[in-house]
C-alpha cells in the first residue's frame, strides 16, 4: 500500500506546484523537510491524519491496539495521538501504523505477529515503539504484515513478514528488525502492497518484489521474487501505489498505468482481464493516485476533482451505488480536493479547506462520522480540519527609497500566500492593496514622498487568515540623484570645455578639478544648472582631472567618471616658400601666413607693373654673429615660386 507516497506527492502537486511534478520527484524536496504538509492515510480499517503541526490524529478500527492510545476500543471519531509529536510522514498496514518523526526515526504500533513493527519482538504494542537501528528516514509504508522504510541515501530497509519474498532481501525469512532490500538504489519513492512493493528510482523506471500471482510486479510473469525486479515498459513515472493484487503508475504525462488482478475492473482499462504488464487506464489529468488492500483505485485530477473505479459493494466508489466500475467515474458532490486515500473497502480525501471527507465501509467507524453506517456517498468529518491557520508573518520591515517602500518579513509555517494592507495612519485601518503573494517581499510603488505609510502583512491557506503581522512604517523620500555619465573634457587654449549628460531628478551640477588622477578634487564651480561649464584661465601643457555630481534638494550624487584634458596654445599657421631663381638656383624661406601674405601682395602688384622692384625678408635666426638679416629678393630675377602651408605648435 502506497501510505505516505501517495500523499505527500499530491499535497505538494496541489498546494505547492498547483499541477502535476513535470520531473520524477526530487525525495530532497519532498520528504526531507521541517515543513510539516498535512497528509492522510488508510490501513484496512482505519483511518488518519497528519495536521500541518506535526501531530497525528486517529480513528477507526482499535483491535490490535493500531490506533496506538494505548486500548483497544474502536474511534468513531478522529482523536489526537498525544504520545507522539514531531510527526512528518506516516502509513496505515492491515492492522497497523507507521510514523516518521522530524529526527528520521521510525515509530511503529498495532498487530506484530510477524515482526512488522521492527522492535525485535512479535509482541503486540498498544502505543508507539520505536523501530530498531533506522534513522535518516524519509518516506515509509506499510503492508499486510511487512513495512518499508526509505532512507535518504536512496536505500531501501524492510521487516516483517517475508514467506512471499516481500522483503526483498533474496529469502524468505520473516525479520524482526529492518534489513536492506537487496540491489535497489537511488530510489525516490516507495509503495507496500498486500504481500508486494513497488519502488521508483530516480531515472523514472518502476521495481517490484513479493507475490506475483496474480501478475502485479509487472515483469511479465506471475512468478514471485525475493529481490527486486523492473517493471515492463514503465519511464517517466512520478508516483505509484501498490494494492491488495494489482498497482497503478501515474506518469509525468498525467496517464495512470495498471497491472495485476482486475477482476474487479480496478485496472480501470474498460475490461475484467488480469494484465501481467503495465496497460493504460481509461483516464488523463491526472495528479495523484491512491489504492490500498482493497479492490477499488482513486485518481486525483488537477482540477481537484476525484475519479473512482473498481470494486464497489461498500460503496467505496463514493458514486450512491454499490455497483463495481470497469473505468473511472467521477465522485459526484466533491471538489477542492488535495489529497486522496483508500482502506480495504473505504475511501477518505482532504480538501484544500483542510476538511476531510469519506465514504464506504463504516462498521468500524473508520469513516470517522461518529456512526456505523456505510456511505455511499462523501460525507464530511464534522469539526475537523487538518490545516491550521498560519500564524501571522513575523519581523515585517519597511525600507523606504524614492516614491516606493520595500516590505520583507519572515515565512509562516503552513502559509500558501499572503496579503499586504497599509494604512496612513498607525493602527489603521488598513486597506488590503495586495493579495495571494507567495513571496516573502513586495514593493508598494507609486507612493507620495514625505508621507509616512504603515503596514502588516497577514499569512493565508485553505484554513483561512491568519492575524495581522507586526505593523512597520516606513517614509519615502526623494533620492539624491545619480551621478552625472558621458562626462567628456575638449581642451583649448589656457581652457578646457566640461560637458555631461542631464540627471533626472537634478537642480544643479557641482564641477570638481584635481591636477592628479583620483583627486583630491576642488570643487570650482557650483550651481551650474546647464550641462556644460567652461574652465578658463589654466596653464597650458598641464594635465587637468574632472568629475561632475547632480545635486538636489535630498543631496549630492556621487562623482561622475573621471576625465581629463590638457590645455594647449593655438597652433601657428606657417608656410615653406621656396623661390626658383633665373639662373636655376633655389632659396627656401619659412615665413609666417602674415608674411607669406605680404610676400604673394607684393608679387602680385610688381607683376601688374607697380611696386618695389624687390621685396624685403627679415629674419632673426640667420646664421653668423649678426642679430638679424635682410634679404632682398629681385622680381625681375624670379623664375617662379612655390608655397607649402604647415602647422606650427
Amino acid at each position: 500500500m502506497n501510505r505516505y507516497l501517495k500523499k505527500i506527492p499530491q499535497i505538494l502537486v496541489f498546494i505547492i506546484l498547483g499541477a502535476a511534478l513535470s520531473t520524477p520527484l526530487n525525495t530532497e524536496r519532498v520528504y526531507a523537510t521541517q515543513t510539516v504538509t498535512a497528509q492522510i492515510a488508510c490501513g484496512d480499517h482505519h483511518s488518519m491524519g497528519l495536521k500541518d503541526n506535526g501531530k497525528l490524529w486517529l480513528w477507526g478500527y482499535n483491535y490490535y491496539g493500531q490506533l496506538g492510545d494505548g486500548s483497544t476500543s474502536n474511534k468513531y471519531v478522529p482523536f489526537e495521538l498525544i504520545s507522539l509529536n514531531d510527526v512528518k510522514a506516516m502509513a496505515g498496514g492491515s492492522y497497523f501504523t507507521l510514523a516518521v518523526k522530524q529526527d528520521g526515526t521510525v515509530w511503529a504500533w498495532g498487530k506484530n505477529n510477524s515482526g512488522q513493527l521492527g522492535d525485535g519482538t512479535t509482541t503486540n504494542r498498544y502505543t508507539p515503539v520505536q523501530v530498531s537501528g533506522l534513522n535518516q528516514i524519509i518516506a515509509v509504508s506499510a503492508g499486510e504484515s511487512h513495512s518499508l522504510a526509505l532512507k535518504q541515501d536512496g536505500t531501501v530497509w524492510a521487516w516483517g513478514k517475508n514467506s512471499l519474498g516481500q522483503l526483498g532481501d533474496g529469502t524468505t525469512t520473516n525479520r524482526y528488525t529492518p534489513v536492506q532490500v537487496a540491489g535497489l538504489s537511488n530510489v525516490l519513492a516507495i509503495s507496500a502492497g498486500l504481500n508486494f512493493n513497488l519502488a521508483i528510482k530516480n531515472d523514472g523506471t518502476v521495481w517490484a518484489w513479493g507475490i506475483n500471482d496474480s501478475g502485479q510486479l509487472g515483469d511479465g510473469t506471475t512468478t514471485n521474487r525475493c529481490t527486486p525486479v523492473q517493471v515492463v515498459g514503465l519511464t517517466e513515472v512520478q508516483s505509484i501505489t501498490a494494492g491488495y493484487n494489482f498497482s497503478l503508475a501515474l506518469k509525468q504525462d498525467g496517464t495512470v498505468w495498471a497491472w495485476g488482478s482486475n477482476g474487479g475492473g480496478q485496472l480501470g482499462d474498460g475490461t475484467t482481464t488480469n494484465r501481467c504488464t503495465p496497460v493504460q487506464a481509461i483516464i488523463s489529468g491526472v495528479s495523484s493516485i491512491a489504492n490500498t488492500h482493497g479492490q477499488h483505485a482513486i485518481a486525483l485530477k488537477s482540477n481537484g476533482t476525484v475519479w473512482t473505479w473498481g470494486g464497489n459493494n461498500m460503496g467505496q466508489l463514493g458514486d450512491g451505488t454499490n455497483t463495481p466500475r470497469i473505468t473511472p467515474a467521477q465522485v459526484p458532490g466533491i471538489d477542492n480536493v488535495i489529497a486522496v486515500a483508500t482502506g480495504n473497502e473505504h475511501t477518505i480525501v482532504l480538501k484544500g479547506d483542510g476538511t476531510v471527507s469519506s465514504w464506504g465501509r463504516n462498521d468500524y467507524g473508520h469513516l470517522g462520522d461518529g456512526t456505523t453506517a456505510n456511505r455511499y456517498t462523501p460525507v464530511s468529518i464534522a469539526n475537523f480540519s487538518l490545516i491550521t491557520v498560519p500564524d501571522p508573518p513575523a519581523d515585517l520591515l519597511a525600507t523606504a527609497s524614492d516614491s516606493q517602500i520595500i516590505l520583507t518579513w519572515n515565512a509562516s509555517n503552513g502559509a500558501l500566500s499572503y496579503n499586504v494592507k497599509r494604512a496612513t495612519t498607525s493602527g489603521g485601518p488598513y486597506t488590503t492593496i495586495a493579495d495571494n503573494i507567495t513571496e516573502t517581499t513586495f514593493t508598494d510603488t507609486g507612493l507620495t514622498n514625505s508621507i509616512t505609510y504603515y503596514y502588516v502583512v497577514t499569512a493565508v491557506n485553505g484554513a483561512g487568515e491568519s492575524n495581522n503581522s507586526n505593523e512597520a512604517f516606513a517614509t519615502p523620500q526623494s533620492a539624491a540623484p545619480a551621478a552625472p555619465v558621458s562626462v567628456l573634457a575638449e581642451a583649448g587654449n589656457a581652457q578646457v570645455i566640461v560637458s555631461w549628460n542631464p540627471v533626472n531628478g537634478a537642480l544643479s551640477y557641482n564641477v570638481k578639478r584635481a591636477t592628479t588622477s583620483g583627486g583630491p578634487y576642488t570643487t570650482i564651480a557650483d550651481n551650474i544648472t546647464e550641462t556644460t561649464f567652461t574652465d578658463t584661465g589654466l596653464t597650458n601643457s598641464i594635465t587637468y582631472y574632472y568629475v561632475v555630481t547632480a545635486v538636489n534638494t535630498n543631496g549630492e550624487s556621487p562623482n561622475s567618471a573621471e576625465v581629463s584634458a590638457i590645455p594647449h596654445a593655438p597652433a601657428t599657421s606657417c608656410f615653406l616658400l621656396v623661390i626658383t631663381m633665373t639662373n636655376g638656383l633655389e632659396k627656401e624661406y619659412e615665413l609666417t601666413q602674415e608674411e607669406t601674405e605680404s610676400f604673394v601682395n607684393w608679387y602680385n602688384t610688381r607683376a601688374g607693373g607697380t611696386g618695389p622692384e624687390y621685396y624685403i625678408i627679415n629674419k632673426s635666426y640667420n646664421l653668423g654673429p649678426f642679430v638679424f638679416r635682410k634679404e632682398y629678393i629681385v622680381f625681375s630675377k624670379i623664375l617662379c615660386f612655390e608655397l607649402m602651408g604647415f602647422n606650427n605648435n
